[in-house]
């Protein structure tokens, strides 16, 4: 969890190697890495499915570039895009992407069209981890929010958004 993608690939590499050289890992062990689109590279994502990670969480949280600058994300879709094709390039055969609803400024319309366009892709996901936005305490997020600044959907667009997404 969090971001490893964030750290310089060949710590990965050694974590795993020290992983093996001090526990048995079962031959199918599922080895999961969560990484966001911008913190990887084709051959950062090459060696990481070289050292033994088999399966990949990507944080693309939504597929609208102007979603994507209102909560703070570094990539845009095309990005994604491009993280989403070097993975499968790299091999890994289970990927698992994650989407927020409820974002700010949101409508159903919106959250319809990110899970049609991951649903979409030419290879789809193994996996689809769709959630809301949780605005933390503590974050600029929420003192944004209590300061009125963002506009989020209602709890029942958003329940609607969830049932939406379960039909999709």
């Amino acid at each position: 969890g969090g971001t490893p993608s964030a750290v310089e690939p060949t710590w990965i590499v050694k974590l795993m190697d020290c992983i093996r050289e001090h526990y048995r890992v079962a031959e199918q062990a599922e080895i999961t890495m969560e990484i966001n689109p911008g913190t990887v590279t084709r051959e950062s994502l090459m060696l990481y499915r070289s050292a033994g990670i088999n399966r990949l969480s990507i944080g693309c949280q939504s597929t609208d570039d102007g979603e994507l600058a209102r909560i703070g994300r570094i990539h845009t879709f095309t990005q994604f895009l491009d993280t989403y094709g070097w993975a499968r390039e790299a091999g890994f055969d289970s990927v698992n992407v994650d989407l927020m609803n409820a974002l700010p400024g949101q409508s159903m319309a919106d959250a319809e069209r990110n899970l049609e366009r991951i649903l979409g892709l030419d290879s789809r996901p193994e996996h689809l981890s769709v959630y809301s936005l949780i605005v933390e305490e503590g974050t600029p997020f929420y003192s944004d929010y209590r300061a009125g600044r963002l506009e989020f959907p209602s709890w029942e667009e958003n329940r609607e958004m969830y049932h939406r997404g379960l039909e999709l």
